[in-house]
């Protein structure tokens, strides 16, 4: 895994912009879904953009309804949506509200969240522990994503109470990433990087009044 994430870094500097799409279905226990049958878990969307190197964008829904969309420019942070209320902040134009980082409860369902965006971006797997280093890289080959030729691999980790978590990591032929899926207990989520596309995040700017 140690060298995947290196070939990883050695590619990131060539990176300009990019956008990743999250899917997967959240908060289903493990046996709780008769197979053959749907399941109730909210199917949950997260689009996050970045512009190298802080500016950032991310909104996600559930089952289609937008729950929270945050942006990060000029090292500040913006918050609307429906959770996203209870944040302390300034409004600023529209429903965009202006959040102070510092001021956000620890223990609240956004704060590992703020504080992730908040952070410099890094690439992916940067900041291996030894352990996590030397864990066993599997190649599956070559597989097809978003119309790409990517080389797989399968990757066992833990959780922090010892459960079982199955990583499919693909990189291109330039060494990024194309997905990442992961799969633990009832979460499985799929991720899908765009590099070096056109995007431009700003602020959100207040509308002067008109001039009486």
């Amino acid at each position: 895994m140690g060298s995947l994430a290196d070939q990883i870094a050695a590619a990131w500097p060539a990176v300009t912009t990019f956008r990743t799409v999250s899917t997967g279905a959240a908060g289903l226990a493990p046996g709780s879904a008769t197979p053959g049958t749907s399941s109730s878990a909210p199917q949950i969307e997260s689009i996050t953009e970045i512009v190298l190197p802080d500016r950032k964008r991310q909104l996600t829904t559930s089952n289609g309804e937008v729950q929270e969309e945050y942006l990060v420019a000029d090292g500040k942070l913006y918050a609307r949506g429906p959770q996203t209320q209870a944040l302390p902040a300034t409004p600023v134009t529209g429903d965009w509200r202006l959040v102070d980082p510092a001021a956000v409860d620890a223990q609240s369902p956004q704060a590992s969240l703020i504080s992730a965006l908040m952070a410099p971006v890094q690439p992916p797997y940067f900041g291996l522990s030894a352990d996590q280093r030397e864990r066993d890289a599997k190649p599956l080959g070559s597989i097809a994503v978003d119309g790409r030729s990517c080389q797989a691999y399968q990757i066992v980790d833990t959780t922090q109470t010892g459960e079982r978590i199955d990583i499919t990591l693909t990189l291109g032929s330039d060494n990024l990433p194309c997905s990442i899926e992961t799969k633990a207990g009832g979460t499985s989520f799929l991720t899908i990087y765009t590099f070096n596309i056109p995007l431009s995040i700003t602020a959100p700017v207040a509308t002067p009044s008109p001039a009486s």
